[in-house]
């Protein structure tokens, strides 16, 4: 099996070598259990939640933007992680993104 490749160069003139892999196979999670087949499985607080922390925003941000205790937003992200089947912050986006999910457009609080 072969992946598409791409050469880009950076800044400093040196060449960087892009494979296209992809991370999951079809009807598994990333972390390869079962996946979760609609969207429709996770709430409204959950999607919330999960466009929050595609838009970068911490677990304390994420409390104050939509009126929780972090406690609570930990609750849901293990819900989220639960239910799409990750282990991590960063795949749950990666899932997320691939799945049309859209981050937040508000601004991230400093």
């Amino acid at each position: 099996m072969s992946y598409p490749a791409v050469f880009l160069f950076n800044r400093t003139g040196k060449f960087i070598l892009l494979a296209f892999i992809p991370i999951k196979v079809p009807g598994t999670t990333i972390c390869g259990e079962l996946a979760m087949t609609t969207l429709s499985d996770l709430t409204s607080r959950e999607l919330k939640i999960l466009q929050l922390v595609l838009a970068g925003y911490t677990n304390k941000a994420i409390a104050a933007e939509v009126f929780i205790s972090e406690k609570t937003v930990e609750f849901h992200l293990g819900n989220i992680y639960a239910k799409i089947g990750v282990r991590t912050r960063m795949l749950a986006g990666v899932w997320a993104l691939q799945h049309g999910i859209l981050s937040e457009t508000s601004e991230i609080p400093s």
